[in-house]
């Protein structure tokens, strides 16, 4: 992973709440539009722009898209509906890319000299409807489609050589059923208490190298609030994250769980390990510094494995770093992040929009 330090980077936000009627204001809906420029050590310097609305109904929309100095280019769109009120919590995602990027092989003793680069051209759409059962336990069905080719992959390299399953393109259906908690009326927004959501699926090709494999994805995360601790540490806060991945061994390599990038397992390089497994631990602790201005220190560890039995018998890899944050609008997931992890690899420099978690 070639790392370059952040050297200067210029960030344009505008927020507009003053174009709605006041009316739509006092109800607490929120606009948020950003042009945005961002650097990390897996897209070099990338400019773009989000868009976010949210309703205090519970509805809510967000579009997003850049494009890197690696001449990578990804679109995101997201509906959101979740409100105490109701007892459904629905969930629209989906994403577009034309993305060159590396791979190192499969397994947690991939090696770093290994990389090879290829470009992902793919689209990715999910649906989640969950109903509220009882104790604020959502449950329902679930499904998502991928497409994936894979162009212009190193001479010489696995897929090149067609040695990885997927290697030629695929078009995959993950019909599922999911659970979880539910989220807070702002996506995706850090809070306080406990969040937990998993899918499991059964994956079916459509095209490409024919697969049929379980699928797993569990979420678990904790916020705790240490103003209300004996140290009255107002607007201090621990974070927690585990993730468990686990799928079948036949899957396309790209399907394959993986630990790295900017969210989990930050200081390595984005997808760095792959594996039918994948399993991460991750802490942050979160504080102010100067209005806006918030820090963050953070560790974690995690490999894969070929099953979860085998998981941490090569050991774990670890990461740590220390962050800043600048919080835009009305919750903390509306803030830009910069990070810097270490890894035994090296470092990795993260200046996205977004917490981690």
């Amino acid at each position: 992973m070639k790392n370059t330090l952040l050297l200067i980077v210029v960030v344009v936000f505008v927020h507009f709440p003053a174009a709605l009627p006041a009316e739509e204001k006092d109800e607490g809906t929120f606009n948020l539009l950003v042009p945005i420029a961002f650097y990390t050590s897996d897209t070099g310097f990338a400019g773009g722009g989000l868009f976010q609305r949210l309703y205090p109904s519970g509805l809510n929309f967000s579009l997003a898209g850049f494009y890197t100095q690696k001449n990578q280019v990804n679109v995101f769109y997201n509906v959101n509906y979740f409100s105490p009120a109701s007892p459904w919590w629905i969930q629209y995602d989906g994403s577009g890319r034309y993305y060159p990027e590396s791979f190192y092989g499969i397994g947690e003793a991939a090696d770093l000299d290994d990389e090879e680069g290829f470009t992902s051209l793919g689209l990715d759409q999910t649906l989640r409807a969950y109903r509220r059962t009882i104790d604020g336990l959502y449950m329902g069905p679930s499904f998502r489609y991928r497409v994936n080719e894979f162009v212009d992959p190193d001479a010489g390299g696995l897929i090149d050589a067609d040695m990885v399953t997927g290697s030629d393109g695929y078009q995959i259906i993950y019909p599922g059923v999911g659970l979880g908690t539910g989220r807070e009326p702002v996506p995706l927004t850090p809070s306080l208490g406990i969040f937990y959501e998993a899918v499991g699926s059964y994956a079916m090709t459509i095209q490409g190298d024919k697969a049929g494999d379980f699928h797993l994805e569990s979420d678990f995360r904790l916020f705790y609030d240490l103003s209300g601790s004996s140290l009255r540490l107002t607007g201090h806060q621990l974070a927690f994250q585990q993730v468990t991945l686990i799928s079948g061994g036949d899957l396309p390599f790209f399907e394959l769980p993986s630990v790295g990038g900017g969210n989990l397992l930050r200081g390595y390089a984005a997808d760095r390990f792959r594996d039918a497994t994948a399993m991460a631990l991750q802490a942050d602790y979160r504080f102010p510094v100067y209005g806006k201005f918030k820090g963050a220190l953070f560790g974690a560890a995690g490999n894969v494995a070929p099953d979860i039995a085998s998981i941490g018998e090569g050991g774990l890899k670890t990461a740590w770093g220390i962050g800043l944050r600048y919080q835009t609008g009305p919750t903390p997931d509306t803030s830009f992040r910069l990070d810097i992890g270490w890894t035994g690899e090296g470092y990795g420099v993260y200046f996205l929009f977004g917490e981690a978690y």
